[in-house]
């Protein structure tokens, strides 16, 4: 403050923290909104990231021979068929 200018009223002080109130308010939302939205986000890429590993592994297994249904590490007993043709 200077010199010239007033003290503040108890008016003011009160419409300069009713101000500040709805101000912190409206950031309190927006940041409750943009971690609702970086959630989902995160969900949907580890899901996809999930399915994606385990789809290469499985080719990976197939590709060697080998059958995901017996672990992926050795081969199941009974040979894999190939088509004839």
């Amino acid at each position: 403050m200077t010199a010239d200018s007033p003290a503040p009223t108890v008016a003011d002080r009160k419409a300069r923290k009713k101000k500040a109130k709805v101000r912190s308010a409206w950031i309190s939302f927006g940041g409750r909104i943009v971690a609702q939205i970086v959630g989902a986000m995160a969900s949907v890429i580890l899901g996809v990231m999930v399915v994606t590993n385990y789809k290469l592994t499985e080719r990976r297994a197939l590709r060697e021979g080998h059958s995901v249904r017996c672990g992926g590490r050795t081969p199941c007993a009974a040979p894999r068929r190939t088509p004839v043709g």
